[in-house]
């Protein structure tokens, strides 16, 4: 059915390319891989993306769509208020069209709020109070990530991102 309207706007030689292209892919001679390395539901070979943060809302492209790192157009965020109204408005915008439910509308909500997304003066810090097992990730001044101040066994500079999931899980 595509195929055969696509071969009425193409020349002949484009309606032959499209038609064995379709072709292909139904027999599963080009198939594209089953790699996702950052499990964002995109396969890498389409990725534009591929380290895409867990959780984040990605586009078809496999890019986030509202960024930590990057703002609007490419630029910065002006605040860490309007990173978070970007997640609240494509949380919103796909809770209304049933691509997520209540339970990930709030999640997406929490995770926004527990990042150091917009704002350049803070960092995840991972906390760890004793020398083994996981730590607690808080989003501080980056200048207050310090073992020494904190009275803690140590203390990492975790950069830019969302505490949610946490990324102190690692065991040392």
């Amino acid at each position: 059915m595509l195929a055969a309207g696509m071969a009425r706007r193409m020349r002949p030689w484009g309606a032959v390319l499209a038609c064995g292209l379709v072709l292909a892919f139904a027999s599963g001679v080009l198939a594209l891989s089953d790699t996702d390395e950052d499990r964002d539901g995109v396969p890498d070979e389409v990725d534009f993306c591929l380290d895409t943060p867990t959780g984040d809302f990605i586009d078809a492209f496999g890019c986030s769509v509202c960024d930590c790192e990057q703002g609007p157009e490419g630029g910065e965020w002006s605040s860490r208020r309007a990173y978070q109204r970007c997640v609240a408005a494509e949380a919103r915008t796909r809770l209304l069209d049933g691509r997520i439910g209540p339970a990930e509308f709030r999640l997406a909500l929490k995770r926004a709020r527990a990042s150091s997304c917009g704002n350049a003066d803070l960092t995840r810090c991972c906390l760890f109070r004793r020398p083994r097992g996981a730590g607690r990730c808080r989003v501080m001044a980056w200048e207050r990530c310090d073992a020494e101040t904190l009275r803690i066994h140590d203390a990492i500079d975790w950069d830019v991102g969302s505490c949610l999931p946490n990324p102190c899980n690692t065991e040392e």
